[in-house]
């Protein structure tokens, strides 16, 4: 349900006209969307190594998860436009998973 409605509230985000729209639209807006289109599946297999007691599995499904949304945004792109908070969000650091 959240995946769904972070995504629908992307879609939505109004945008600049002309070449900054574009190149906000190319460059952020869309590998966001494409990125967070795996939410679902990423989140399962986390559920799925969870559930087995797998650690490995559990660590890098939840490093995967973690990144969700973010994979391909330009954040570079989004501090040039002086969005520094856009960008922070879209550059997680993923935490150490030590159990």
């Amino acid at each position: 349900m959240i995946v769904e409605k972070t995504v629908a509230t992307l879609t939505g985000s109004p945008l600049p006209d002309g070449q900054t729209g574009r190149e906000l639209r190319d460059r952020w807006l869309e590998p966001a969307r494409t990125s967070l289109g795996t939410a679902t599946v990423e989140v399962e297999r986390l559920r799925q190594a969870v559930r087995s007691s797998d650690r490995d599995a559990s660590a890098s499904a939840f490093a995967s998860a973690a990144v969700t949304g973010t994979v391909g945004v330009d954040a570079g792109y989004l501090m040039a436009q002086r969005l520094d908070q856009c960008a922070a969000l879209f550059t997680p650091a993923v935490p150490a998973t030590t159990w």
